[in-house]
């Protein structure tokens, strides 16, 4: 089993709870952990797109030793609404051109995300806003701005909300450049459906692509080796449900949706991860993806996984058993320089982080010497306790 270094505990941190983590690294190989803080547990329901009415805060704490020590913890000044009474929401962009980092918000002032009104006025109280905060000093300082207006157009959309978690930035083809920021729109019918939140000008300005999929809850992007975008939702349509659409225009349009319901005993993530985001085209480590996922024994006791795809997420091998607890809202980020991936999650006690070596994976080759030379990495991995740690497929969730 891989160990786990608390980032938030609950009602010892200055807070009652902590919820939805978003996890991201910068060109500096600096992590940044955000999340959501609470001064009343009985309010901690996320995300907003099921009933919840947002937290208290969004805090923040950085690591510049790939997680072995944090910084402290610091709230982040979202003050781009004045009117502002809570937050949600919490995901990162990491702009790799202009090492600003981006993060996205939702703002409460009186209602949620289903009271929310037809409006784009900020002046409005009963309008779920969403918000963008920039740092271009690796998290130290934030500004903000409100961008409802801008990703809602003229569609009538009576709330927007980034998923949890992480979007990315293309880096193939004619769109190569644009930020994306998976989302959830509630339109004007009152309709939950998935979306792209996307710039292409580095964060100056903000648009939404159509949406896509029905009775949305959250969903997360990947760029594929091919150009392709893939949007992996979670849905309520009785069951959990995991739904998966295809686009070929950047995030502009979806192909129509492919519908999967899931156990109850199964809860599929949306957080899929490439191993090697700077992968060339052509090459096996471009195809190489790792996706998370939760399972809740018939005892109610529950387990974390990850599992690997070598081929564009067309397949997943066996899945190792990374935690037995549960493992809630996971982002993920991976480090191939030094053959490990990185996680946070919301665990029964708080936020989570956890490092899994690519060994574990079962795609140490593919990372031997990958910018970073042998001898730097094992002497890493070594220092840190990752080495030798067997794998555990889900043939133990059929015996347990």
């Amino acid at each position: 089993m891989f160990d786990l270094i608390n980032i938030a505990r609950d009602r010892v941190d200055g807070y009652e709870a902590f919820r939805t983590p978003a996890l991201i690294r910068t060109a500096a190989g600096r992590l940044l952990c955000a999340y959501e803080a609470y001064d009343n547990v009985d309010d901690a329901v996320c995300p907003p797109t099921i009933r919840g009415r947002g937290c208290d805060a969004i805090l923040l704490r950085g690591s510049d030793d790939l997680g072995n020590t944090w910084s402290d913890a610091v709230s982040i000044d979202i003050s781009a609404h004045s009117d502002t009474l809570r937050y949600g929401s919490p995901s990162f962009i990491y702009d790799q051109v202009t090492g600003r980092i981006f993060l996205m918000t939702a703002l409460f002032t009186e209602v949620g995300f289903r009271e929310s009104a037809a409006s784009t006025d900020v002046g409005q109280p009963d309008v779920l806003h969403l918000a963008v905060s920039t740092s271009d000093d690796e998290g130290l300082t934030w500004r903000s701005s409100v961008i409802t207006a801008q990703v809602t157009g003229g569609r009538g959309w009576r709330a927007r909300v980034a998923a949890p978690g992480h979007g990315i930035q293309l880096s193939r083809g004619m769109f190569s450049g644009r930020l994306i920021q998976p989302a959830v729109i509630l339109d004007a019918e009152g309709r939950s459906r998935f979306t792209a939140i996307c710039s292409d000008d580095h964060g100056t300005t903000w648009w939404a692509g159509d949406p896509v999929g029905d009775n949305a809850v959250s969903c997360g992007i990947v760029e594929l080796s091919d150009g392709r975008l893939l949007l992996r939702g979670l849905s309520r349509l009785g069951d959990s449900t995991a739904m998966v659409a295809y686009s070929r225009d950047g995030g502009r349009t979806w192909e129509d949706p492919i519908v999967r319901e899931s156990s109850i005993w199964e809860i599929e993530s949306d957080a899929v991860e490439p191993a090697f985001p700077a992968a060339p085209d052509g090459t096996p480590q471009a195809q190489i993806m790792i996706r998370p996922r939760m399972v809740q024994y018939p005892d109610r006791t529950r387990a974390g996984f990850l599992s690997v795809s070598l081929d564009n997420q067309q397949h997943f091998g066996a899945e190792l058993l990374v935690s037995e607890v549960s493992t809630l809202w996971p982002d993920l980020a991976s480090i191939p320089e030094y053959r490990v991936l990185t996680r946070v999650f919301q665990g029964p006690k708080g936020i989570e982080f956890q490092r899994v070596p690519f060994a574990a994976l079962g795609i140490d080759e593919y990372a031997l010497g990958w910018l970073n030379s042998r001898e730097v990495q094992d002497t890493w991995l070594q220092e840190n306790g990752l080495v030798q740690v067997p794998k555990v497929s889900t043939e133990t969730v059929a015996r347990r």
